[in-house]
């Protein structure tokens, strides 16, 4: 029960007690004086009848015709004269009319007054004894008006005076609703305050107490992200702006090779200033042209490689695509000072010894540099059209599915939650993995149509079995950028009705969310509103400012552990830094790829206790 309704409790109890005990204290006065006055009435009446009487000399017809006159002039239950033998002489009496009198009321107060009884002589003679009573009905109507009367003033005063209760509890508690949500916005890990003060002394010192723990927690919070920011460039980043050391670009190589990544292959362009002309301000120059041109493909980065050297790191790229590039690159004002080298790489291939691959042979001429770069191709177990042919054969006959993944708590040795990725089986039975496959399904514009035929198995499964459980479905960056992802994913949320405890999470890459943060919100929207959990992946902390989380507020953020490990191994305060942010928030950190049990060992000591990866199959 709220604080309101027991305060209102409380004091109407107390006010309706009140008003009772003086309504029936009134009430009860009022009755009381009601029976004296009757038996007042009765003894005045007998005592002044009595003397008229006594002038009558024992004439009867005289005394009955005073005893009419008096019992006709007042209100009598009954006037007798009884001689001196105890015979009744005289007698008028009348049952009283209550007729608008409730019988309950009649029971109820059931007044009790005593009749008044007295000699009548004549001289020393006496004659006999008369007795009155006053006529009670009347009383009892007039008590029964009072009491009438009296429950009004009491129903009228008691609603008044709730109605003002109300009124002053609502004005003095409000507060407390402002309170609540402000606990609430905390225990949430959102950043609240109330910038009005309670006037209420007691409530302004916990309101004061609330914002100073907020002020706090945003505090650690901001400080934490702006030491991420700077620990990150300092590990990873040269002195332009998005311009990654070598360190990072190996990084992006290692987890672009996983199994799980969204482009099978891409390129490598390595430019190098002649060193005749090396100079600092121009390779900043030509670092900025590749920066902007990186902007034109996702997941593309640009590294300092060597003191001359930049390479533009762009998975999911074609040879045409790096050969476009090295053309307009030659147009530029120092463009005949510059060499190039072009490496196409696969998913899988070995990233040790790449950079100097790529760098050692590399030309001055475009001819050169694309000749070497398809020498330096490697050939594929499938070819494009072999893919192809796969994927549209999967997607006629359902071959699309999903396998569950367990994401583990090491510390509490429980599963956390259950990833789902997708997978492709041919006629023969074979698995294919999500990286495997997803290249050829970008370029033939098939991702949605995979997507979809996975979601709608999903559904259906969820839909007639009791699955219960937690469950993460990760959605690729090129799938949310078409424009017809949003509706239709709209719809198939629409038409799901969750009868089954079902604790679903859509995880989002963080690369997408910060690069089109509009569009990540309409979706972060559609997740929420309809009940279910939103997750970040992929995260590396790339943006110049981690305000996104406070705004969008995943439920986690899931790191490589290459990323993690590189942390560890370098003791950067990078990675404790980040801990604090995300603890400010109340986001999980998860890493993924965890695959052996150095690694786990490795990670669950700086404090990551959440995991995913092929270690989870064998716990």
């Amino acid at each position: 029960m709220t604080l309101f309704r027991q305060l209102a409790l409380l004091i109407s109890l107390i006010i309706i007690t009140i008003l009772t005990t003086v309504s029936l204290f009134i009430f009860n006065s009022a009755m009381n004086n009601a029976q004296k006055q009757l038996h007042a009435d009765a003894q005045n009446t007998a005592a002044s009848l009595s003397l008229s009487l006594a002038t009558a000399h024992g004439d009867v017809s005289m005394m009955e015709t005073m005893i009419n006159a008096n019992f006709d002039s007042g209100h009598y239950a009954l006037i007798a004269l009884e001689n001196m033998e105890g015979e009744v002489v005289i007698e008028r009496s009348e049952k009283g009319c209550q007729a608008d009198i409730p019988e309950w009321f009649v029971k109820l107060v059931n007044i009790d007054a005593q009749g008044a009884s007295v000699q009548v002589s004549s001289g020393w003679m006496v004659i006999g004894t008369l007795y009155v009573e006053s006529d009670r009905s009347y009383m009892y109507a007039t008590l029964y008006e009072m009491f009438k009367s009296l429950m009004l003033s009491f129903v009228l005063f008691m609603v008044v005076s709730l109605g003002l209760l109300n009124m002053m509890l609502y004005r003095i508690l409000k507060p407390l609703d402002a309170m609540k949500l402000q606990a609430d916005a905390i225990n949430q890990n959102e950043f609240r305050y109330q910038e009005k003060l309670p006037y209420t002394k007691e409530f302004k010192t916990i309101v004061m107490s609330m914002n100073a723990l907020v002020k706090k927690i945003e505090l650690n919070f901001k400080t934490s992200a702006k030491v991420v920011q700077t620990n990150r460039q300092l590990l990873y980043t040269e002195k332009l702006p998005k311009l990654y050391n070598a360190h990072y670009l190996m990084l992006k190589c290692h987890e672009e090779g996983l199994e799980n990544s969204e482009h099978d292959g891409g390129v490598l362009l390595a430019v190098t200033l002649k060193e005749t002309v090396v100079d600092e301000s121009d390779l900043m120059d030509l670092a900025a042209v590749l920066i902007e041109k990186s902007t034109l493909l996702s997941k593309s980065l640009v590294a300092r490689v060597h003191d001359a050297t930049l390479v533009l790191f762009m998975p999911g790229a074609t040879e045409s695509e790096a050969c476009h590039i090295v053309k307009s690159l030659k147009k530029l004002e120092r463009g005949d000072e510059m060499m190039f080298g072009v490496h196409i790489y696969k998913s899988g291939d070995a990233c040790e010894g790449l950079l100097e691959h790529v760098t050692q042979k590399m030309h001055s001429s475009e001819e050169n540099c694309m000749t070497e770069g398809k020498k330096l191709e490697q050939k594929e177990a499938l070819s494009h059209q072999e893919w192809v042919a796969l994927i549209n054969s999967s997607l006629e006959h359902q071959r699309f599915n999903y396998e569950v993944r367990n994401v583990i708590n090491v510390t509490t040795n429980t599963i956390h939650d259950r990833g789902l990725s997708i997978v492709m089986r041919d006629e023969a039975g074979t698995n294919y993995t999500y990286g495997r496959f997803i290249g050829a399904a970008i370029k033939e514009q098939k991702v949605l149509s995979i997507y979809m035929q996975v979601i709608q198995k999903m559904v259906q499964n969820f839909s007639n079995s009791d699955r219960r459980g937690r469950y993460t479905f990760t959605f690729s960056q090129t799938l949310l950028l078409q424009e017809e992802t949003f509706s239709i994913l709209k719809k198939e949320f629409d038409a799901f009705e969750n009868t089954h405890e079902l604790d679903f999470c859509i995880e989002l890459p963080e690369s997408f969310v910060v690069a089109n943060p509009d569009l990540a919100r309409r979706y972060i929207t559609l997740v929420k509103e309809h009940g279910y959990r939103f997750g970040m992946g992929e995260f590396s902390a790339e943006s110049d400012d981690l305000e996104y989380l406070k705004t969008f507020k995943p439920e986690f953020v899931k790191i490589s552990k290459l990323f993690l490990l590189d942390l560890i191994t370098q003791a950067s305060p990078l990675l404790s830094s980040l801990q604090v942010a995300t603890d400010a928030l109340g986001i999980d950190i998860i890493a993924t790829g965890v695959s052996t049990k150095e690694e786990l060992e490795k990670i669950q000591g700086a404090g990551i206790s959440i995991v995913q990866g092929m270690i989870t199959e064998v716990m």
